[in-house]
């Protein structure tokens, strides 16, 4: 008999709108495993519950032989996290609901802390469904790491018991960042002029108010903030970006970018980013042109900056 990673799965079930086929998706997984099963509610148990659940429990046709129910009261995840601990749980699943491309899971922030200390593999049930829908693909993420090995080994194991036939393993050797997810994806871009917004900047910036095409990149500058009193670069007279010894602005985060650049990118040189790999060669060939923003503008990177943007949007409200 082969050897099976899951032997035991753990599913924290509340009574939500997704109960019903989370609880198909676990039973399911559960019965092609070859696992024992444990549901767990943390919470007032009542007959009422319990009715309703046994009720559910009873639809699923692929059911595994062993099946238990537990009944737990209080924090969520310290009696989950313990749980996994005491019962040698293999695979955690955590139902969640999926919103405008936002996983907002059903226990919020709870089930966050569940994830990074969880002393087992965990599994989100994104879009849990009551009938089977056969998965076809798996995807590893192979970066170097201790943990890699076991985690191919388990990706191999769980495509067999659910008879996946592809598996891809993706490894990024080195770091790339926005500018290399920008390389990897030119294909899917298109030819023309892209928007580029950084996804942890707060700003006001009229955007309709900004070109519609570029040759190569055009950057929105910002004056220096405090925490990068060098700055980034200069816009001459002739809306040329340059850089000099003295740079009054700073990159907002916010521009556009012919993909035509993209292809001129050798993304094997390293240290890779945007700012060095992609727009600094351009400004050196003084392809690169520029305007400045003036108005509301923060880079939140940090818990006060968080907290100051925070502040202005209620302000503002």
């Amino acid at each position: 008999m082969k050897k099976r990673n899951f032997k035991t799965l753990l599913i924290g079930f509340a009574f939500s709108p997704n109960l019903k086929a989370n609880v198909f998706e676990a039973t399911r997984l559960a019965y092609y495993f070859n696992a024992k099963l444990f549901f767990l509610h943390v919470g007032e148990k009542t007959k009422a519950k319990e009715n309703t659940f046994l009720d559910i429990l009873k639809l699923p046709k692929e059911s595994p032989e062993k099946i238990e129910i537990l009944w737990e009261k209080g924090d969520p995840v310290n009696v989950i996290l313990s749980a996994c601990v005491r019962y040698k749980i293999d695979l955690l699943l955590l139902g969640a609901l999926k919103r405008e491309n936002v996983l907002k899971f059903y226990m919020g922030s709870i089930a966050r802390k569940i994830t990074r200390k969880a002393s087992c593999s965990v599994l989100l049930l994104i879009d849990p469904s009551i009938e089977r829908k056969p998965s076809q693909h798996a995807v590893v993420n192979a970066f170097e790491s201790p943990q890699t090995e076991p985690t191919i080994n388990a990706a191999f194991h769980f495509a067999s018991d659910l008879n996946i036939n592809k598996i891809t393993l993706v490894e990024e050797p080195h770091p790339y960042g926005t500018g290399g997810a920008l390389v990897n994806a030119k294909d899917q871009l298109g030819d023309g002029t892209i928007l580029i917004i950084n996804a942890d900047i707060f700003h006001v910036f009229n955007l309709s108010k900004l070109k519609r095409e570029t040759e190569c990149i055009h950057l929105v500058g910002i004056e220096n903030p405090d925490h990068n009193k060098g700055g980034d670069f200069n816009i001459g007279p002739d809306g040329k970006v340059f850089c000099d010894d003295i740079n009054k602005l700073t990159w907002s985060g916010i521009s556009l970018l012919n993909t035509d650049v993209l292809s001129k990118v050798n993304k094997n040189n390293f240290p890779f980013d945007s700012w060095s790999s992609i727009v600094l060669p351009q400004i050196k060939e003084g392809k690169v042109t520029g305007e400045i923003y003036s108005d509301i503008w923060l880079d939140v990177g940090t818990k006060d900056r968080l907290e100051l943007a925070n502040k202005i949007i209620r302000e503002e409200n």
